[in-house]
């Protein structure tokens, strides 16, 4: 089977955050046992993820495996890390943590606004839901009535 660029590039680089999993692993002492356990996923897994054979790998595993090394890594003396583990830790910690969880009458980020101006979210919501050939003339028509409210 011929594999295209965007696939050998794909695999490359699922092949390349296997062996940094593995790398991180081994530098935190654990066991590829430990670190399915602490993640929740088998043995097994881990051990196709690192050897590049998870070319599968469920983004829900992904995560797991990297929030399950970031925090045993967060328990080591942060200014002997190198600023790309520190940088790796910052961003782990967003994946695993929502940044409004636990905080009482906030709204949860999946309900909050995309944008600064709440209307254009709700201005997409209307240009997609009308079929993509009457589009055009939605767009007049807001044109038109811009137009018409600026007077």
């Amino acid at each position: 089977m011929k594999l295209g660029a965007t696939e050998r590039a794909w695999r490359e680089w699922m092949r390349a955050l296997g062996r940094q999993v593995r790398r991180t692993r081994e530098f935190l002492g654990l066991t590829q046992r430990e670190l399915a356990q602490r993640a929740g996923v088998s043995q097994g897994a881990v051990s196709r993820f690192e050897g590049g054979r998870a070319m599968s790998a469920s983004f829900l595993t992904i995560v797991r495996l990297n929030v399950a090394l970031a925090q045993v890594l967060g328990t080591r003396d942060v200014s002997t890390l190198s600023e790309e583990a520190r940088r790796y830790l910052r961003f782990i910690e967003f994946l695993a943590v929502p940044p409004d969880a636990g905080k009482a009458g906030e709204t949860p980020v999946a309900e909050r606004e995309l944008t600064m101006d709440p209307g254009s979210e709700e201005w997409m919501s209307l240009y997609r839901r009308v079929s993509p050939r009457i589009r055009a003339r939605l767009l007049a028509l807001a044109g038109v009535a811009a137009d018409a409210l600026e007077e």
